[in-house]
């Protein structure tokens, strides 16, 4: 149970930073010269926390916490994160800004998917 807490408090994290990250890219579009470097940084959190989320979704996967499609959206949604940081590093904006969108509906569905978990070992108890 450990561990499906902390995948949910991670999923609530990745969320949260994924919507900062977005504030950010506006700093960006405005002009600010905050922004990049911000926005910068913030992805490198992203993909900390996605190695985060990786590696619950190993121990939740080994005790039969979680079905292996999550362990595999997880893992994709890693890769997608680590490709959007190269395309970001290369200014390929038009695979950036629709990939960062599809990388935050994985990232809203482990969310849910975490959550819905606590109802189901509330309902098994």
């Amino acid at each position: 149970m450990r561990w499906v807490l902390a995948f949910r408090f991670g999923s609530v994290v990745n969320v949260l930073a994924m919507i900062t990250q977005a504030l950010f890219a506006g700093e960006i579009l405005v002009g600010k010269s905050s922004g990049p470097a911000l926005h910068l940084a913030m992805a490198k959190f992203l993909v900390i926390c996605g190695a985060f989320q990786l590696a619950a979704a190993f121990a939740m996967r080994r005790k039969d916490l979680c079905p292996r499609s999550l362990l595999i959206a997880v893992a994709g949604v890693l890769a997608a994160e680590i490709l959007e940081f190269g395309l970001g590093e290369f200014h390929n904006l038009l695979l950036h800004v629709p990939l960062g969108v599809a990388i935050f509906g994985g990232a809203v569905r482990q969310l849910l998917w975490s959550t819905q978990q606590k109802a189901e070992v509330v309902e098994g108890a």
